[in-house]
């Protein structure tokens, strides 16, 4: 919840499809800064509008995350049951190397 508290009006974010697949698939834009959400009464709920920006041109898979020594410190190779977290702009640069390949 605290990473999702801190996403602002105009940041890209990574889309990842969990389940079967496990693959980072595209990007995303928040077009609003993290709110409580109001369809509900549990006040630590916050939702983040988005708007899709691109598919990447191929998913990542978190098995080539893992594979990748320039990543092992990504939180969703550490974590990967975290479902909101930072990307560092070197991640960022690599995932999207990774997906041009």
């Amino acid at each position: 919840m605290k990473h999702l508290a801190g996403i602002q009006k105009g940041d890209e974010i990574i889309i990842y499809h969990t389940g079967e697949e496990k693959a980072a698939v595209g990007v995303a834009r928040a077009l609003s800064d993290a709110y409580l959400d109001p369809g509900r009464k549990e006040p630590r709920l916050l939702v983040v509008e988005i708007e899709p920006v691109k598919t990447l041109s191929r998913p990542v898979t978190l098995a080539e995350m893992k594979a990748n020594a320039k990543l092992k410190n990504f939180d969703l190779v550490r974590l990967p049951r975290l479902s909101v977290m930072p990307v560092s702009d070197e991640q960022w640069k690599i995932m999207e190397g990774m997906a041009r390949r």
